[in-house]
């Protein structure tokens, strides 16, 4: 759930997790920052980037900084969000967003 009016996204997860994100940096046709108010992580700061490589063509880039917490707590977030786990989630977002854009350019 976004509300954009103040540039706010929440969404619940698994266990009782929800997790709270502003989005900034806003760098319009260029990319975006969303950063972790609250959530399963010490930390979290998602920049999202974009590049024109031709008229119908878009590099997207994601470059992620995160800190767990210690103690159980962290022990959670590290199961959830591990090295393999990050990758099939931006692995199956790329495969969601292709799918996304042929279906509305199609």
């Amino acid at each position: 759930k976004c509300d954009w009016s103040s540039d706010v996204c929440s969404s619940d997860l698994p266990l009782g997790m929800h997790w709270v994100a502003r989005h900034g940096d806003v760098a319009q046709g260029q990319g975006f920052t969303d950063t972790m108010d609250s959530g399963p992580m010490r930390s979290w700061v998602h920049r999202h980037e974009y590049r024109a490589l031709g008229p119908t063509l878009t590099a997207v880039s994601d470059r992620i900084w995160f800190a767990h917490h210690s103690g159980v707590r962290g022990l959670i977030s590290r199961l959830f969000f591990n090295r393999a786990a990050l990758r099939a989630l931006f692995f199956y977002r790329a495969f969601a967003t292709r799918r996304a854009i042929r279906t509305h350019t199609h």
